[in-house]
C-alpha cells in the first residue's frame, strides 16, 4: 500500500496570513506609555535623541593623524592602444614610469590641449542640442595610475575646464608629447 504525499507544491504556493492591521482609534484606547528617560535611551539603544557627530572618514582621520604624510589615490583612464603601447616604449626609454610620464606630457602641453580636442558634434535641429555622438572610435588600453590628490584635482579641473573627461585628456597629452618627442631631431 503506497501513502499519498503531502502537496509541498501546494504548501509553499500558499502565503502565510498577515497580520490585520490595527486602527489608529484602537491604538489610543491602551494605555499610556510610561515616559521614557530620552538621555538613558540614548546610550542604551544609541538611538536619534540629540545632535548627530559628524561621521569621520579613515583617510580624514590618517590625514589629521599624520599632515606631512603625501596621499596618493588611484584614477583609472583609458589611452587608445596604439598612444599607450608608444607612451609606454617612450617611458621606459626615458626610465621613468608610465604614470610619470603621462603627468609630463600634462604638465607640458596644458595649455595647447584645448587646441587639439576635437568639439563634440551637436545637432540642432529640433527642441534642444543633442551632444551625444559619438566619434570615431578605436581600441583601448584600460589602465590605472596612483596620483596625489594636487594632481588629481588640477587634471579633475583641467577637464572640466575644457569639457572633456580625464581619459581623453590624458590621451590628448599623450599624442601631444609624442608627436612632440618624434619631430625633435
Amino acid at each position: 500500500m503506497t501513502t499519498p504525499l503531502p502537496d509541498l507544491a501546494g504548501a509553499l504556493a500558499r502565503k502565510p496570513p498577515k497580520a490585520k492591521p490595527q486602527p489608529v482609534a484602537d491604538l489610543a484606547k491602551d494605555a499610556p506609555a510610561p515616559p521614557v528617560d530620552r538621555t538613558v535611551a540614548r546610550v542604551q539603544t544609541g538611538g536619534g535623541v540629540g545632535p548627530r557627530q559628524p561621521r569621520i572618514s579613515r583617510r580624514r582621520k590618517a590625514v589629521e593623524a599624520a599632515p606631512d604624510v603625501v596621499w596618493t589615490r588611484t584614477i583609472g583612464y583609458n589611452l587608445p592602444r596604439d598612444v599607450h603601447a608608444r607612451a609606454k616604449e617612450r617611458a621606459r626609454a626615458e626610465g621613468v614610469t608610465l604614470t610619470t610620464w603621462l603627468l609630463e606630457a600634462v604638465n607640458a602641453h596644458h595649455a595647447s590641449l584645448g587646441e587639439r580636442l576635437e568639439p563634440a558634434p551637436v545637432s540642432a535641429s529640433g527642441l534642444f542640442a543633442i551632444p551625444q555622438h559619438r566619434g570615431e572610435r578605436s581600441p583601448a588600453t584600460q589602465s590605472t595610475m596612483r596620483v596625489t590628490d594636487q594632481q588629481f584635482t588640477a587634471i579633475e579641473e583641467l577637464a572640466n575646464q575644457l569639457g572633456t573627461n580625464r581619459s581623453a585628456l590624458l590621451a590628448v597629452a599623450a599624442e601631444a608629447a609624442l608627436d612632440e618627442q618624434d619631430d625633435a631631431p
